[in-house]
């Protein structure tokens, strides 16, 4: 005899995430914005390479509406490249977003990055 369960399903996930900038240097700050989470709850940070083990870099509450600014370090080691930030529900349901990281340099390294987003915009 067939029967039915009853009761609330599940809220379907409607996470989002943005960062504050689409590069960050080893050893600096990324701030993530998040919305759509359960209210309340704690997520974890990954920052997730193409090939190797992903990095956790921290978790963050969300806040009573659903949503939650944090700022998180890159690890210094972190090797330059495109990774994958991905900010997880404990249930596994993510958000994510793709963020370059670059070598640690100091100001004189941040002073050649700019210039060169500067110059490299304009061809």
């Amino acid at each position: 005899m067939p029967f039915t369960i009853t009761g609330e399903p599940e809220p379907e996930f409607n996470g989002a995430i943005t960062l504050d900038s689409s590069k960050v240097a080893a050893g600096k700050k990324l701030t993530i914005s998040g919305t759509g989470y359960q209210p309340g709850e704690t997520v974890t940070v990954q920052l997730r390479p193409k090939k190797g083990e992903p990095i956790s870099v921290g978790t963050v509450q969300v806040g009573a509406e659903g949503s939650f600014t944090a700022s998180v370090t890159v690890p210094k080691g972190t090797q330059p490249g495109k990774y994958t930030v991905a900010v997880a529900q404990a249930d596994g349901d993510e958000a994510t977003a793709t963020v370059t990281v670059n070598r640690s340099g100091g100001i004189i390294k941040d002073i050649i990055d700019w210039l060169w987003d500067l110059l490299t915009g304009w061809f």
